[in-house]
C-alpha cells in the first residue's frame, strides 16, 4: 500500500498542513499510520480521498465540520445521506436569501449616495406625492440631536431599517418658529411600531408638495427655511397641513447628525400650480 507524507498530501490537495493536522486532532480524518518514534503521519490513498471529500463538502457546499463528520459516518445509509444533502440545500437557499437582501440594501444605499451627488441642494421645486400614512408620537426636545434620538426610538421596533424613513412634523411654518422648531414637534416613521399605545396615525394627503433638500448643518438649515418660504410666497402658493422633515432611517453616508440630508415638504395649492 502506498503512503504519502503530510507535506505531499498538502501539495496534492492545496490544503494547509495545519488544517490536515487539525482534522486528525478532532478525529475527522486520521492517517492510516503514524510512526510511533518520529510521530510522522502516513496517509493512504483512502485518506487522501477522504480529505478531498472534506475539502469539497466544506469549501464547495459550505457544510460545517460537525455535519461533515456525521455525513461521512453515515455515508452507507442512503436515507440519511439524502437528508444531510437536503438540509445543506435548505441552508444554502437561506444564505442566498440573506445575500439577496444584503445586495438589495447595498443597491438602495448606492442609489441614495448617487441621488445625493445629483440632488440640487437649496433649490426648491414642486413634487407630486401619493397619500402617505405616518405613525407619530408627540415629542419635546431642546436640540435637534435629542429629536433624532427620540424619533429613532420609535423606529427601533423595525428589523428592516434600510426600508424606512423618519419624519418630523411641525404645524407652524412661520419663520419666527425656526429657532424653536425642535421644542415641540410630532415625530414618526412610515411603519406602525408594534405594541405602542401612544402612536397615532397621521395621513398626509396625495397632491402637490413644495420641497427643498439640504444638508443638516445649522446655517444650511436656516437658509433652506428662508428660501423655502420665499419660493412659496413668490409663486402665490397656499399651504395646508404640517411642515414635514423627511430623511432616511439608515443613511450609510451619514456618520453624524450634520451629515444627514433632509427634505422639507409642505402641501400646497393655488398660485402657479398647473
Amino acid at each position: 500500500m502506498k503512503f504519502f507524507s503530510i507535506g505531499q498530501v498538502s501539495a496534492m490537495l492545496a490544503m494547509p498542513v495545519k488544517t490536515i493536522r487539525y482534522y486528525d486532532e478532532i478525529g475527522l480524518c486520521s492517517p492510516s499510520e503514524t510512526n510511533p518514534d518520529s510521530g510522522y503521519r502516513h496517509y493512504s490513498v483512502d485518506d487522501v480521498i477522504k480529505l478531498d471529500m472534506i475539502r469539497c463538502l466544506g469549501r464547495v457546499l459550505g457544510m460545517p465540520l460537525r455535519t461533515i463528520g456525521e455525513y461521512m459516518e453515515n455515508n452507507s445509509d442512503p436515507k440519511l445521506l439524502k437528508e444531510y444533502l437536503l438540509q445543506q440545500e435548505r441552508e444554502i437557499d437561506a444564505e442566498i436569501e440573506r445575500l439577496l437582501e444584503r445586495r438589495a440594501l447595498l443597491n438602495d444605499k448606492l442609489d441614495l449616495a448617487i441621488r445625493k451627488e445629483m440632488t440640487s441642494l437649496l433649490v426648491p421645486s414642486v413634487v407630486q406625492f401619493p397619500e402617505r400614512t405616518i405613525y407619530t408620537r408627540a415629542h419635546t426636545a431642546d436640540t435637534i440631536d435629542q429629536a433624532m434620538v427620540d424619533i429613532r426610538q420609535i423606529a427601533s421596533a423595525s428589523q428592516e431599517v434600510d426600508k424606512h424613513k423618519l419624519y418630523v412634523l411641525k404645524d407652524d411654518i412661520s419663520i419666527e418658529s425656526l429657532e424653536f422648531f425642535w421644542r415641540d414637534y410630532i415625530g414618526g416613521t412610515d411603519f406602525r411600531p408594534p405594541d405602542d399605545p401612544e402612536i397615532v396615525p397621521c395621513v398626509l394627503p396625495a397632491g402637490s408638495y413644495a420641497v427643498i433638500s439640504f444638508k443638516n448643518e445649522k446655517d444650511l438649515r436656516r437658509n433652506a427655511y428662508h428660501i423655502f418660504r420665499d419660493f412659496i410666497n413668490a409663486n402665490g402658493y397656499s399651504v395646508t397641513g404640517p411642515l414635514i422633515y423627511e430623511y432616511a432611517l439608515l443613511d450609510l453616508t451619514a456618520l453624524t447628525v450634520s451629515d444627514l440630508y433632509y427634505q422639507l415638504q409642505i402641501h400646497i395649492f393655488g398660485g402657479q400650480l398647473k
